[in-house]
């Protein structure tokens, strides 16, 4: 097992809660880093009948520090 600290971006993101500001992204959307994963999530919030937002490319506002392989 290896620790990869190169960083992540998670460019695709869905908002999860109205009234979006403009302040603090990462408290009203989900990050991820391919747009299928996303796609996903929805499926499941829709189950869930949970309010979303469309899937919109947001990049450079969310990162991962690392993997592990």
């Amino acid at each position: 097992m290896q620790l990869y600290d190169k960083p992540i971006e998670q460019p695709w993101a869905y908002q999860t809660k109205k009234g979006f500001k403009g302040d603090a992204p990462g408290l009203y959307f989900r990050y991820f880093a391919t747009k299928a994963e996303a796609e996903k999530s929805i499926r499941w919030m829709d189950r869930k009948s949970r309010w979303h937002g469309p899937i919109v490319y947001r990049p450079g506002e969310s990162w991962l520090a690392g993997y592990i392989m």
